[in-house]
């Protein structure tokens, strides 16, 4: 049993996360982005789907700072980003939190 504080939850918010973890198929690229506050979002990125595809084209640049023609995945894990969270629809009125954008870490 557990208790917990609801109003102590802490919602996903965009910002500043690092690349924690990366599982890879020819079909499918999943992205774990880690917050300064330790919490862990992910996403999907289905490479034969053209939308998800250009996502994550568009993901690597903001990481990398180029697209390569040729990419090793774990080359990512540690780098730093800014990510932009979304609030989806999900079932029976209900949301669940995803990832809207991965953008360069803004200039301080």
């Amino acid at each position: 049993m557990a208790i917990i504080l609801l109003n102590d939850i802490e919602h996903y918010t965009s910002g500043t996360a690092t690349i924690h973890k990366v599982v890879g198929t020819p079909q499918k690229i999943t992205l774990w982005f880690k917050f300064a506050n330790e919490k862990i979002i992910r996403e999907n990125y289905r490479l034969s789907n053209q939308e998800e595809y250009a996502k994550f084209k568009e993901a690597v640049n903001a990481i990398l700072g180029e697209t390569p023609r040729q990419l090793d995945t774990d080359t990512l894990v540690g780098r730093t980003c800014y990510v932009e969270i979304e609030e989806r629809p999900w079932k029976e009125g209900q949301n669940w939190t995803g990832v809207a954008k991965v953008l360069p870490v803004p200039s301080e």
